[in-house]
């Protein structure tokens, strides 16, 4: 049941309503009638979306990307071998060959969701002992990021194969 509509004349679309009665309530319209949808699951999480994708979430256990908007990428050939992926987050498994005492590997993700503005956030996840490595963004453009990993200790890291988390944060510079 909608309590509220909002309709101006530069074609925008509002609707308020009762989202346990209208779980894809559409909340935004846009010039070109494409639909923003709010989106309530069972476990009292809201998504938004565009045509019934949703590309955000926020619920009981945070903010950020929903189920189905990240995809898990192996680097293969070497620790400074490019990674492809389209999406706006997932994990990348590092190729597990040794990097020597205090040793960088930097390579490149190509993606095309990210723009030159964005704000790229990576942690390692998972394959090193705890405090061996350190992972950092040392560069955003348009299409691609690239990732650091640099060996914080003084013997070489063999067969770490790290696991880094990624997500792309949208950005605009309005300067």
């Amino acid at each position: 049941m909608a309590i509220g509509t909002h309709l101006p004349t530069d074609g925008h679309r509002l609707i308020l309503g009762d989202v346990e009665d209208q779980p894809n309530c559409t909340i935004f319209r846009d010039v070109s009638k494409t639909d923003f949808t709010f989106d309530t699951p069972s476990n009292d999480s809201y998504q938004f979306g565009i045509g019934g994708t949703s590309y955000f979430a926020i619920g009981t256990t945070g903010i950020g990307y929903p189920t189905g908007t990240g995809e898990a990428k192996t680097q293969t050939g070497s620790k400074t071998a490019t990674v492809t992926t389209n999406y706006p987050c997932g994990v990348i498994t590092m190729n597990n060959a040794s990097l020597a005492a205090g040793a960088e590997a930097t390579f490149q993700v190509t993606n095309s969701s990210v723009a030159a503005t964005d704000t790229i956030v990576a942690s390692i996840a998972s394959g090193d002992t705890a405090g061996q490595h350190i992972v950092s963004v040392t560069a955003v453009a348009a299409g691609s990021f690239k990732l650091t990993l640099t060996n914080l200790t003084a013997s070489t890291a063999t067969t770490a194969a790290v696991v880094i988390n990624y997500a792309v944060i949208k950005a605009v510079n309005d300067a």
